[in-house]
């Protein structure tokens, strides 16, 4: 069953439309934000199970060491990076009290202030919405750096090797 209903503002609260419509604004930003955070976190994560998956499969062949050691170096470099994006040693809802939360779980947070009966953001959210912006711009800058840089070295130097599709590991 369907229906049409019309959502009227609260009567209690005195404030024109324009506040509505930026608090939503606002909010839809703020969720992007947290997405797109989050796929890069899952995006990467991919990346560096191939980087794994790689280092198993090759580590049988000394040729290789080189390629092995630089996937590791990229390995840390996005773990470091995603620790600065979200907290993966909170397991259980204790551990906000143990681990430091990151930057998805601050933008959440914001999230969760301004989404709130008064539609009126204040200037002290907005400024912050605007540091977690610059943040998470600097970390997509260090994703990219890592991405153009690191890993292009890492397939560059892949194909160089010559490597076969299917590896046999030897003998044991």
């Amino acid at each position: 069953d369907e229906t049409k209903i019309l959502v009227l503002a609260d009567p209690n609260i005195n404030t024109d439309k324009q506040n509505y419509l930026n608090q939503e604004k606002i909010l839809i930003s703020i969720e992007k934000s947290i997405n797109s955070i989050h796929n890069s976190v899952n995006r990467m994560r991919e990346v560096q199970g191939q980087l794994d998956q790689y280092s198993k499969s090759l580590k049988s062949n000394e040729k290789y060491k080189v390629l092995i050691e630089l996937g590791k170096e990229i390995s840390v470099k996005l773990d470091l990076w995603e620790r600065k994006l979200i907290q993966p040693d909170q397991k259980t809802f204790q551990d906000v009290i143990n681990f430091n939360n990151q930057l998805n779980a601050q933008f959440m947070h914001l999230k969760s202030y301004i989404d709130g009966a008064d539609p009126e953001v204040t200037v002290g959210a907005i400024q912050r919405k605007m540091d977690l912006d610059q943040d998470w711009s600097n970390l997509e800058k260090l994703l990219d750096k890592i991405i153009n840089s690191d890993m292009k070295k890492f397939n560059d130097l892949y194909k160089s090797l010559d490597i076969p599709s299917i590896i046999i590991p030897p003998d044991k």
